[in-house]
């Protein structure tokens, strides 16, 4: 019984690094792999990162300047 939530925890921990890599909620990752193990790792291995456009709120690169499908100027960092 415990080996399983220690697995459960591992597969976690790992979507949370995969998420906080690719600009994406953290805690919610966490809990999906808490949930749903080993397909919740290949999925945020698997999902695309970027940021989100402050004004049209679809997914870009993080290294945008403009965006380029609301043509909002970005601030760099």
């Amino acid at each position: 019984m415990w080996i399983l939530i220690i697995f459960w925890i591992i597969f976690g921990l790992i979507c949370y690094k995969l998420a906080e890599d690719k600009n994406r909620d953290k805690n919610l990752a966490f809990w999906m792999g808490v949930l749903f193990g080993f397909f919740a790792v290949i999925y945020y291995f698997c999902v695309k990162g970027g940021i989100l456009c402050p004004k049209c709120r679809e997914r870009i690169s993080k290294d945008a300047e403009l965006c380029p499908y609301c043509r909002t100027e970005l601030k760099s960092k």
